[in-house]
């Protein structure tokens, strides 16, 4: 019997409750891979696992919610499979690596977007930053890392990149050369990484501009599960302190420019118990979702840090880095890692010193039309291709 080519995303309650707000938008790049395979299907693995379930949004797709290890084990019976695996390297889903594993299962990860460079990311980090940050990110990596080079857990399979400056840097590891050259596929994390043409790209050549020019700041929330792995509990009177200077800062930009402040949530930020954030809701328009849209068609994009950036840089557009004294380390090595882009960086805490003169001067200045990103291949190219020479 042939072995059907079958194409699956594995995931748990917990990142489906995220990604079903907008599952046409979050599933896209899957969507449009899914039509060269002869089976695609979303498997969550909560039932087996977690006793505490969330009441999710089924996606509108096949759809398995295995009862065991056993039901799951099934499921890869005679089918050719490569997936997307959306789970933490958690203990408790130990079992699953162990099956996909087993099961010969192709793993593959899309990168489609520019990233912020983590590089010196740790710098002026106290002790206790160090170890919240060793045991709560580094350390469940690491024992993954370790049980994939013993081959009982699998690497990814295809990494699509589009960030080249990412891929020479992965090329530069040691290890990777070691691999390469002894032809030990399972020493480093990714076994084939291959170039591929960035959303941004894309977005832009097929986008028609019909949203009027407004100002679109992008949030970098200042309560985030990241900040907190990395730095601990986060002050709620600090975070209050800073909406409010974003507040007075967004202000003065309206005043300015006398055009409309568009403030994008962070899909992932906390908001609701802050007094301050509700009034940025009564004084400015709040979007969710769709920050791309608003950022693609903006007189002016403002960030924090976020990499969203490039998209901003690839659609020719007007860039301010806010910062501010009260971020962590984290968030302030990310700014100066930005700076050196030499964007306009302004610091939002004094709002007493603000000109605007300087902002008028800044948006008549003449932007780049340099190319910022020369053409590849898509994604589904390279997948067919894999197909026929039977690699997957």
């Amino acid at each position: 019997m042939k072995k059907k080519n079958f194409i699956f995303l594995i995931t748990d309650d917990y990142f489906l409750n995220f990604y079903s707000a907008n599952y046409s938008y979050f599933f896209k790049k899957i969507f449009d891979i899914s039509n060269i395979f002869d089976e695609f299907a979303v498997i969550n693995i909560s039932k087996i696992f977690l006793k505490k379930r969330i009441k999710i949004k089924k996606p509108k797709l096949k759809y398995y919610e295995p009862n065991s290890i056993i039901e799951l084990y099934d499921l890869f019976k005679n089918k050719k499979s490569i997936g997307f695996c959306k789970l933490e390297y958690n203990f408790i889903y130990y079992p699953i690596f162990f099956i996909l594993k087993f099961r010969s299962v192709k793993l593959i990860q899309i990168s489609n977007i520019k990233l912020l460079k983590e590089k010196n990311i740790s710098k002026n980090y106290t002790a206790f930053e160090l170890i919240n940050f060793f045991l709560n990110i580094k350390l469940k990596y690491y024992i993954y890392r370790l049980l994939s080079i013993l081959r009982i857990f699998p690497n990814i399979y295809i990494h699509f990149e589009t960030d080249n400056e990412r891929i020479q840097s992965i090329k530069k590891r040691i290890i990777w050369k070691i691999s390469k050259y002894l032809k030990i596929s399972n020493l480093t994390h990714y076994e084939n990484i291959i170039p591929i043409n960035s959303i941004y790209r894309q977005d832009c050549e097929t986008k028609n501009i019909t949203i009027p020019k407004n100002i679109v700041f992008c949030d970098a929330p200042f309560i985030h599960e990241d900040i907190k792995n990395r730095e601990g509990k986060i002050e709620i009177k600090k975070a209050e302190e800073y909406y409010l200077r974003v507040f007075n800062f967004l202000k003065k930009i309206q005043k300015t420019f006398k055009k409309k402040i568009i403030f994008c949530l962070h899909p992932k930020g906390t908001y609701n118990s802050l007094k301050n954030f509700e009034k940025i809701k009564k004084n400015f328009i709040v979007k969710k979702f769709e920050t791309e849209k608003f950022i693609s068609n903006s007189f002016i994009s403002i960030f924090v840090i976020s990499n969203l950036i490039n998209l901003a840089i690839h659609n020719r557009k007007r860039i301010i880095i806010i910062s501010s004294n009260l971020w962590g380390n984290y968030v302030k090595n990310k700014i100066n890692q930005i700076n050196k882009r030499k964007f306009f960086v302004y610091n939002i805490d004094d709002i007493t010193s603000f000109n605007k003169e300087i902002f008028i001067k800044f948006a008549k200045k003449k932007i780049s039309q340099k190319n910022y990103e020369p053409k590849k291949k898509e994604v589904t190219y390279y997948l067919k291709k894999f197909i026929k020479d039977k690699k997957i």
